[in-house]
C-alpha cells in the first residue's frame, strides 16, 4: 500500500492579498488539485476557500469549503485532457446545482452527486459551502466496476434515502479520520474505488439508463411523506428526482398527473385533521395540510368533496371523549 500523500491549501482575499491574486490563486488550487477547472466566485472581495487533499495510492478525497462560485469543466479543457476521471461531491452544508449531459441536480447537505471529467460540467454555488470530494481515475474504477462503469449517473442527487448514500458516509467519514488518524483512515481508502464502483451501480440499475429507475412508486412515497409541506411543488419534486417538470409528468401518463395526486394526498391529509382533531380551527387544518392559504383550502376543498371543511366535519362522527 502506496503512502498517502496530504495537501493543504488556504486562500483568503484581505489586506495581504488583493482580491484579483486571491482568485487567481483559488482557480490555480482547484485545477492543481483536481483537474483543470475555470472557476468564477460570485464576489470577489473578502473571497475565501480551503482545500485538504489527501490521495491514497491515486484514490483522491478532499475537504472543500469555500465561498459562492461558479466552477466550469469547459470544452476546451475537456478536449485538452489526456485523462479521465470519475468525481462524486457529498455536501456537508450549503446548496449547489451541478449540470451535466442535459440534466441538474440540485444538491444539499446530505446529498451526493456524480460527474465525469470527460464531459462538460458546470457547478453554480450561490453560498458557501461545505462538501467532501472524491475523485478516481476512470481507469481504477473500471477495473473495479467492469461493464457498469461504461455507463456513469452524473448529475443525478443521491438523497441519504437512497442505498448509494451510504457510500457518501464511508467517503465522509475517511475524510474526517485522516485527520486524526491517516495510517487507519489509508487502510481503509484502499476499499474507496470498490465502494465508489457499488454506488454507480445502484444508481444506475443492472443495463439501464439512470432515469428508468425513477418509478412512480418512489415519486408517490415522497410526495406522499413531504406532502405537508406548503412549499412542495411538482417543480420541487421534480428537482428532487434530478428530472425536469416534463418528464415526471411523463411518468405518470394514463394516470392522474404528479399535480393531481399531490392535491388529493393533501385533501385526504385534511380529511383526516377535521375528522380526528376537532379542537383545530380549519386554518389551522389546512396550514398543517400543506395549503399555503385558508381561501384556497376552502374553494379546492368544496369543488373535490362539494362541501366546506366546515360541513364535512359537522357531517362526520367525532372523536370520543376519552
Amino acid at each position: 500500500m502506496s503512502a498517502a500523500r496530504s495537501a493543504l491549501v488556504d486562500v483568503r482575499s484581505g489586506p495581504e492579498l488583493a482580491p484579483k491574486v486571491a482568485l487567481e490563486r483559488w482557480e490555480a488550487a482547484m485545477s492543481e488539485t483536481y483537474i483543470p477547472l475555470a472557476v468564477a466566485p460570485h464576489r470577489v472581495e473578502g473571497f475565501g476557500g480551503r482545500i485538504a487533499a489527501t490521495e491514497f495510492d491515486g484514490l483522491l478525497v478532499t475537504s472543500v469549503q469555500a465561498a459562492a462560485q461558479t466552477v466550469r469543466r469547459t470544452p476546451r479543457l475537456v478536449a485538452a485532457a489526456a485523462d479521465r476521471y470519475i468525481l462524486a461531491s457529498i455536501y456537508l452544508s450549503g446548496r449547489g446545482v451541478m449540470h451535466q449531459d442535459g440534466r441538474e441536480a440540485h444538491i444539499g447537505a446530505g446529498d451526493m452527486v456524480f460527474y465525469d471529467s470527460a464531459r462538460p460540467y458546470r457547478w453554480e454555488i450561490d453560498e458557501p459551502f461545505d462538501k467532501v470530494v472524491v475523485q478516481v481515475p476512470m481507469a481504477r474504477l473500471a477495473a473495479a466496476a467492469g461493464p457498469a462503469a461504461r455507463t456513469v449517473p452524473t448529475a443525478i442527487a443521491v438523497g441519504p434515502e437512497h442505498p448509494a448514500a451510504a457510500v457518501g458516509a464511508y467517503f465522509r467519514g475517511l475524510a474526517r479520520l485522516q485527520r486524526t488518524d491517516p495510517v487507519r483512515a489509508a487502510e481503509l481508502a484502499t476499499h474507496g474505488p470498490g465502494l465508489m464502483a457499488s454506488a454507480l451501480h445502484l444508481l444506475a440499475g443492472p443495463g439501464e439508463p439512470p432515469t428508468a429507475e425513477l418509478t412512480r412508486a418512489r415519486v408517490l412515497a415522497f410526495m406522499r411523506k413531504r406532502c405537508a409541506d406548503a412549499e412542495l411543488t411538482v417543480e420541487a419534486v421534480a428537482r428532487r428526482f434530478a428530472v425536469s417538470p416534463r418528464t415526471l409528468y411523463r411518468l405518470f401518463e394514463g394516470a392522474e398527473s404528479p399535480a393531481r395526486r399531490l392535491l388529493r394526498m393533501r385533501l385526504d391529509h385534511a380529511c383526516a385533521l377535521l375528522r380526528d382533531c376537532p379542537s383545530r380551527s380549519v386554518r389551522e387544518v389546512a396550514a398543517a395540510a400543506g395549503f399555503s392559504a385558508e381561501r384556497h383550502f376552502y374553494r379546492v376543498f368544496h369543488a373535490e368533496l362539494g362541501m366546506t371543511p366546515g360541513d364535512y366535519r359537522a357531517a362526520i362522527s367525532l372523536c370520543p371523549a376519552g
